[in-house]
């Protein structure tokens, strides 16, 4: 009896042993909760008490609620931030001022730099002068050219966003017309891939592209050449051979809205279509005179830009952030209100 007792007590020992042994084996462990604000296990732990820094080509709608979503979680997040506009006298920003910025940041100790270049091909500058400082940057909304290595990008695909845009304004046509296409700055990747994917959407549906201007991303530019298209196709008319212009971005289309307005046109007469979903632009989507736009979100990328750089100055490593587009109709623009 007492050497069976002695066989069943060695088991249940054993049967505990290896219980205890299997919970801390190197196999499958189980999740662990990360606690809001706090990095992810395997990253390095976020710093705070950072001094940051940002330069912007200008501050119109768009880009100005990407730097509020910047201040907001430099803030929230412990740290301060500087933001700056390169614009200077010119309508979409000085590239040679967006590098005395970056200069002047280095200057100031600031701990990391987030650039929304002027100029997507011409970066070369800004990354040697900050490399040779041993200052991290990234780069938001504007995808540079040539993108330098172990730098971070946040950012939406540009032309994807623009393929869907040109789809749907293809087929509010009805698959049939002419089209002009309100090109932005040219010194801009995005304006660039924009208007290129744009281009490919109208060629293969058949889709006459009558024109395609500079319009530099401004309402001001683009009301003088949207008032040349509508007297030289005839817009709003019986004889009209302007169907539609495909805009790359909402403030360009807010200027071409103002031109067929003063031209005595109606909402409809001359499809419009956009990209950003502004408030402007989703305004003008709930009254008609835009057939829709690209919702991208300024949220998104700003306190994206903060969180990438901050990673990179805790010592992780660099990474592209893809903040998606959403096509914005007046079927659902009620649910964009606010963004």
């Amino acid at each position: 009896m007492k050497k069976n007792g002695l066989k069943i007590a060695a088991v249940i020992i054993a049967a505990i042993s290896a219980l205890a042994l299997s919970s801390c084996s190197s196999g499958t462990a189980s999740p662990v909760a990360t606690p809001a604000g706090s990095a992810p296990a395997g990253s390095p732990a976020a710093k705070t008490g950072l001094k940051l820094a940002a330069t912007f080509p200008v501050l119109d709608q768009y880009l100005q609620k990407v730097a509020d979503a910047m201040q907001k979680e430099a803030a929230a997040t412990g740290n301060t931030i500087n933001i700056q506009s390169a614009q200077g006298n010119t309508t979409d920003g000085d590239a040679s001022l967006q590098l005395s910025q970056v200069k002047a940041f280095i200057a100031q100790g600031v701990d990391g730099v987030m650039i929304i270049p002027v100029d997507s091909s011409t970066t070369g500058a800004m990354d040697s002068v900050l490399q040779q400082a041993g200052t991290q940057f990234v780069y938001v909304n504007r995808m540079p050219k040539d993108l330098a290595s172990g730098v971070s990008y946040v950012g939406s695909d540009e032309k994807l966003g623009a393929t869907t845009m040109a789809q749907y304004l293809v087929k509010q046509m009805e698959n049939k017309g002419n089209v002009a296409i309100m090109e932005g700055d040219p010194a801009s990747q995005a304006a660039l891939d924009r208007t290129s994917a744009a281009t490919a959407v109208f060629q293969q549906a058949g889709i006459k592209i009558l024109d395609t201007q500079n319009g530099m991303f401004m309402a001001n530019n683009a009301f003088p050449i949207a008032q040349n298209w509508i007297t030289a196709y005839h817009a709003c008319t019986p004889s009209s051979t302007l169907t539609a212009i495909s805009s790359n971005n909402d403030d360009m289309a807010t200027g071409i809205v103002s031109a067929l307005k003063k031209a005595g046109c109606k909402p409809g007469d001359v499809l419009v279509s956009g990209s950003d979903a502004t408030a402007q632009g989703q305004d003008l989507i709930k009254q008609g005179w835009l057939v829709g736009s690209m919702f991208q979100d300024a949220t998104g990328q700003g306190a994206g830009g903060v969180d990438a750089l901050i990673n990179q100055i805790s010592g992780g490593a660099a990474k592209n952030v893809d903040v998606p587009y959403e096509l914005v109709t007046t079927d659902n623009v009620a649910s964009f209100a606010g963004k």
